[in-house]
């Protein structure tokens, strides 16, 4: 009697192969089933779609929270502001914070970094400093 290429461990047994399943699918023609849809298929596709949108909306959250712009902290009332060189919009925010003396403090870091530029440190709509003085 043939081993059939079995191999035997240092205590004796016989190591036996690993079996594999293989699983034949017949393909049926689709059937309706009532509601207007295709059964399991049109079953599959709404998740697919409904999967994507939910990945395509993540994917808008990571990029949206990797902006440096800052743009949708509302707790956080005090911010150092780089505006454009015309001076009409905003480019950056540099710094959020709710403390005021931290603000001051980027407020000074951002204009000695770059003294060329125009900063703001606003509260809210409340102008606190601006360097170069535009009044």
């Amino acid at each position: 009697m043939s081993n059939l290429g079995l191999q035997r461990e240092p205590n004796g047994h016989r190591i036996r192969p690993a079996l594999s399943t293989v699983l034949f699918v017949q393909r049926k023609p689709v059937q309706q089933d009532g509601r207007g849809g295709r059964g399991p298929r049109a079953e599959c596709s709404r998740h697919w779609r409904s999967s994507l949108a939910l990945r395509t909306g993540i994917d808008a959250l990571l990029r949206e929270l990797a902006n440096p712009n800052l743009h949708d902290i509302v707790s956080m009332q005090n911010r150092v502001e780089l505006w454009t060189a015309d001076g009409q919009h905003v480019r950056w925010a540099v710094a959020a914070t709710a403390n005021i003396t931290i603000g001051y403090v980027a407020f000074e870091a951002a204009v000695r970094n770059w003294p060329h530029e125009r900063f703001t440190l606003r509260q809210g709509a409340l102008l606190i400093r601006e360097h170069p003085v535009m009044r």
